[in-house]
C-alpha cells in the first residue's frame, strides 16, 4: 500500500491498495470473482442473522436457503457455494 494524499482535503492522507493488473478479467476470471463475491455476501448474512436473531434462527435460515439454492441451480452449484464459504472462514480464522 502507498499514502496517497486526498485531492479535495489537503491535508488528509489514506491508503491505497495496489492493483494487480490493469487488463480486463477473462471470462473464467470473472466467473470465479463474482462467485467468491456471493459466498462472500452470504457469510455476512449469516453473520448478521445470527448476530441479529440468534445462531439457531440464522442455522434454519441457512438449511432453507441453502435448499431453495438447490433446488433452483443445482446441487453442485449449492456444493460449490459451501465450500467457497468454508474456505473463506477457514482463511478468515
Amino acid at each position: 500500500m502507498k499514502h496517497t494524499k486526498s485531492l479535495t482535503n489537503k491535508n488528509q492522507v489514506y491508503m491505497s491498495h495496489p492493483t494487480k493488473s490493469t487488463k480486463p478479467l477473462s471470462p473464467q476470471e470473472t466467473l470465479e470473482h463474482m462467485k467468491n463475491c456471493e459466498a462472500i455476501e452470504w457469510q455476512d448474512r449469516y453473520k448478521n442473522k445470527a448476530y441479529e436473531h440468534g445462531v439457531n434462527h440464522a442455522r434454519a435460515w441457512w438449511a432453507k436457503t441453502i435448499a431453495d439454492i438447490e433446488r433452483r441451480r443445482g446441487y453442485d452449484a449449492a456444493y460449490d457455494l459451501r465450500k467457497r464459504m468454508n474456505k473463506l472462514r477457514e482463511t478468515q480464522k
